[in-house]
């Protein structure tokens, strides 16, 4: 299917436009970096790859009407990345991935998660894809971060061209509970089916609502017994920290009604 409106989006701090011929030169300074390379496992392009890169990336936004998005810095005009949209065929289907290549020295600023989120929304309600994944290099943990706070989830880890990824997901339905403030228990209990992804993402965050729960405990104990600490409490919605916990670690169910307010020392 050939579509033929390519619009450009915006967030706080980006533009993402179309790719266009005259940015051979300044992805060619993204992908001749070495670290940006390394997360590919692969030696800088040369301007020969780099026009070929670029040109299987006009021919896919001129057969889709979208594809890989050149991300402009608003404050000083330059392109610093890309991020956007590529129909790969995956399990014997075609699917649309989700990517996202930045300059190294602009890594660590938020702007990869604020690029690929607003291709994700542009992704489910302007082009109503019913899925997306993102394909990522096993050990390449920052891609993976960005893909996580994107509301991706780890479904599997495979072999492809004799690499290992870990492969992220998420649904226009997924989506959609994402989006409302409701239902955001239901997104935060994300799963890894047995014999998928290595448990690494699993771990943090089971480790992370460990570590919640035990404070929001001591500190409720702390409370009653009339010592709160100086901090505020803020008030939970039902169950919002805990269901991931008590479902998958089979915690007793009276040390969660102990856990009704979280604190934040500031």
């Amino acid at each position: 299917m050939t579509h033929t409106n390519h619009p450009n989006l915006e967030t706080q701090r980006l533009l993402l436009r179309p790719m266009e011929e005259s940015d051979l030169d300044a992805l060619l300074g993204i992908f001749t970096d070495p670290q940006v390379m390394a997360a590919f496992d692969s030696p800088p392009f040369s301007r020969g790859q780099m026009q070929g890169w670029l040109q299987r990336n006009l021919d896919h936004q001129t057969q889709y009407g979208y594809g890989l998005f050149s991300v402009i810095l608003k404050a000083s005009g330059q392109l610093i990345g890309d991020c956007g949209l590529e129909v790969m065929e995956v399990d014997g289907a075609p699917v649309a991935e989700l990517g996202y290549d930045f300059r190294s020295d602009h890594w660590n600023e938020g702007l990869a998660t604020e690029a690929a989120t607003r291709v994700r929304d542009y992704a489910f309600q302007v082009l109503e894809l019913a899925e997306l994944i993102s394909l990522i290099r096993v050990g390449n943990g920052a891609s993976r971060r960005v893909a996580e706070k994107v509301g991706l989830r780890c479904l599997d880890e495979f072999t492809r061209y004799d690499t290992r990824y870990w492969k992220y997901g998420l649904t226009r339905d997924d989506w959609a509970a994402l989006a409302q403030p409701r239902n955001q228990e239901q997104v935060r209990r994300i799963t890894v089916s047995k014999g998928s992804c290595d448990g690494a993402s699993w771990g943090r965050i089971v480790g992370k609502k460990l570590r919640k729960l035990g404070r929001t405990i001591a500190n409720r104990r702390r409370w009653r017994a009339g010592s709160a600490p100086s901090c505020r409490f803020q008030q939970l919605r039902r169950h919002q920290p805990l269901q991931l916990a008590t479902a998958r670690l089979d915690l007793a169910p009276e040390a969660t009604s102990e856990a009704s307010a979280t604190c934040t020392d500031n």
